[in-house]
């Protein structure tokens, strides 16, 4: 399926407003924040992190009153920016390399994120290697106020990866923004697509809303609509500090990116939430080409520390992941 939705042309970067606090603050330049994340990529378990007051982040889905709770959860971090090397367009193909299961097969159930299509959209469809390479792009930061400068443009990237994963889905619409009650919508048509329309479509973003049809078990496969709704609640990223011959170097000058993220996922049609965490390194290949370490630990939704599965008195723990996906990623620069 190919992707219809409009891209902007020229500096879109330069044309729009960017939030006060996407100036890089939550990367730290620091060995150990790396090593973490590096453990958590190559290491058997992968355990959510949970805030100080323990609470887990949820989207409100009642029509009630929601004065004390608000539809979308607040993010703690601003949007990840990422060194300047990853500037621009890129051609990216995403080889499938392993799924493992920490907590044995029996944990696995649709409720788990990758289950099904769609429900993790950082890999929708996971086991799927992309047959073709497809765009993605990352836009400069307009003044940038860190040594991080770059960040991925969500309206474009979003809908190709899903259709590249999914080829029989085709998206609708797109909107990006800080919170889902003030977004305007991007429709495959092109209405709401412009920088006067829909100024934060193209800006650093936590929070995203696409819409999207496609054949589903529930319609006898026949094409419905349906919604998602993506919130990275919590990230964090690193620039090792030295290299291994001992050499400090950082920032632009660095040739490996160390990125974590926790994202809450809820697909509307079917009243699912999901939680996983993205887990990734960038590195550096000369000028024209990056390679990424790509691994997604999806989590069993949170309704206690541990639960009962297939009714057999089974515990298994939803702070643990129960999946891990691991890709690899190859990105070359486009000419176009």
């Amino acid at each position: 399926a190919s992707v219809t939705l409009p891209s902007l042309g020229g500096d879109v970067a330069a044309a729009i407003g960017l939030p006060d606090d996407a100036n890089g603050d939550n990367v730290i330049s620091s060995s150990s924040i790396a090593t973490s994340i590096q453990s958590e990529l190559t290491g058997k378990d992968v355990y959510w992190k949970k805030d100080i007051n323990g609470i887990i982040p949820h989207f409100s889905t009642s029509t009630l009153d929601t004065r004390n709770r608000q539809r979308v959860p607040e993010p703690q971090n601003s949007p990840l920016l990422y060194p300047s090397w990853m500037n621009g367009d890129w051609n990216v193909k995403y080889t499938f390399q392993n799924a493992v299961f920490p907590q044995g097969r029996r944990a696995l159930s649709l409720r788990v994120p990758g289950a099904g299509i769609a429900t993790c959209m950082a890999l929708p469809n996971v086991g799927w290697t992309t047959k073709f390479a497809f765009q993605q792009r990352y836009l400069e930061v307009p003044k940038p106020m860190s040594e991080l400068s770059c960040y991925p443009d969500v309206a474009f990237n979003v809908p190709r990866l899903l259709e590249v994963f999914w080829t029989e889905g085709h998206t609708t619409y797109i909107s990006v923004g800080p919170s889902s009650s003030s977004l305007v919508k991007c429709f495959d048509t092109g209405d709401g697509c412009t920088i006067e329309e829909n100024p934060s479509l193209h800006s650093p973003s936590t929070f995203y809303e696409i819409g999207f049809s496609g054949p589903t078990r529930r319609n006898n496969g026949e094409r419905a609509e349906q919604r998602v709704e993506c919130l990275t609640y919590r990230s964090e990223s690193a620039i090792p500090q030295a290299t291994s011959n001992g050499e400090s170097k950082k920032g632009n000058d660095a040739s490996v990116y160390y990125t974590s993220e926790d994202v809450i996922q809820f697909n509307a049609g079917v009243g699912l939430e999901g939680r996983y965490r993205v887990i990734s390194a960038w590195e550096k290949q000369g000028n024209e080409e990056v390679i990424g370490t790509v691994r997604v630990a999806a989590f069993l939704p949170a309704v206690a520390e541990e639960e009962t599965v297939d009714g057999r008195g089974d515990k298994v723990k939803t702070e643990q992941a129960v999946a891990l996906y691991d890709y690899r990623v190859t990105m070359s620069k486009s000419d176009e």
